[in-house]
């Protein structure tokens, strides 16, 4: 869902700063630089034909000085015109690009709404049949509990797709602080020590304590290392190797999470931050979609892509840095 020149009106992509009126109007300024200097030679042979040359001289600087601050005039008149076109330039497209952030934005929660009234439709069947066999067929105790924890069962996936789906559509108060990358990491790791320990993937780390921090919420960033580690786990159910990387920028942080796993197939790797997207028999294609999301709520990016000979993959993340000492991460 990416914006691009081609969705942008035609008389919009014909508006331009006119250069094709440079080359006039540096010719118009020369040719009235040397009319005025002509002119000046004249008139000065003419008015002041038995001047001395220290005189010559004078009247020389006097007049160059107003040819000068004649010029320097109309090109601060030129220079002011530019100044607000680029102004007005800016402030359009800027216009232009909330606009079509806008539209993306409608045109992903029409897409959400499709998917989940067919997400929501399967374990509302199911509860219904279940419901109905328990009330109006004679059942021993056994099945009864059977067919309730089908119904249980159900109801909460439901509640997680909702919850899913509400943790994208609310605007939550952005609450940014400065935060160290390495300890976030660190907790998350620890958090999924059993999962990566089961699975036999080898974990290792390269960063820098000493790291500039970056701007955003801890429990967000968590939430995203959280979904990216768990996807990597899926993806080497038979063990693996796990990297996770930090490099720092003047402005940008990159943090890069590398499995071992098999590559993404080329025809969904453009697919996978979409909401609903997965290949997998369990789970509901959120995850890598709500990362996605809450990245982009940072200014941040999220990319994916695979490493040459079936090395493995590799997500980036690439967030601002901030500008201020940073805050303790918690737990």
């Amino acid at each position: 869902m990416g914006s691009s020149r081609q969705d942008i009106p035609e008389e919009l992509k014909m508006r331009r700063f006119p250069t094709h009126k440079l080359p006039l109007a540096l010719a118009t300024v020369v040719l009235i630089t040397v009319a005025l200097m002509s002119l000046y030679e004249f008139s000065k042979q003419l008015l002041f034909p038995n001047i001395s040359i220290w005189q010559s001289h004078i009247i020389t600087i006097i007049f160059s000085s107003l040819v000068a601050a004649l010029g320097a005039y109309f090109a601060f008149r030129k220079i002011n015109a530019l100044y607000l076109w680029i102004v007005e330039e800016l402030a359009r497209r800027k216009h232009i690009e909330q606009l079509m952030l806008r539209t993306e934005r409608l045109a992903a929660m029409g897409h959400i709404t499709a998917t989940l009234a067919h997400e929501i439709k399967n374990p509302l069947q199911a509860i219904y049949s279940n419901l109905e066999l328990a009330l109006e067929f004679p059942l021993g105790p056994e099945e009864r509990i059977e067919f309730l924890q089908t119904c249980h069962r159900e109801v909460k996936r439901l509640i997680e797709v909702t919850q899913n789906v509400l943790s994208l559509t609310q605007v939550a108060e952005k609450k940014y602080s400065p935060l160290l990358i390495a300890p976030l990491v660190n907790h998350t790791l620890d958090l999924l020590h059993h999962p990566l320990k089961k699975a036999g993937i080898q974990v290792s780390t390269e960063l820098n304590p000493g790291m500039s921090p970056i701007m955003g919420e801890a429990s967000q960033i968590r939430q995203v290392l959280l979904n990216l580690i768990l996807n990597a786990i899926e993806a080497m159910p038979n063990g693996g190797k796990l990297h996770i990387g930090a490099q720092a920028s003047q402005e940008m942080l990159r943090l890069t999470i590398i499995n071992s796993g098999p590559p993404i197939p080329s025809n969904h790797i453009e697919h996978i931050f979409e909401p609903f997207f997965t290949t997998k028999r369990e789970g509901f294609g959120l995850g890598l979609f709500i990362s996605h999301h809450i990245v982009q709520q940072h200014e941040g990016m999220l990319s994916a892509k695979n490493l040459k000979e079936r090395q493995g993959v590799a997500f980036t993340i690439t967030l601002p840095l901030a500008n201020v000492p940073p805050k303790p991460c918690e737990d």
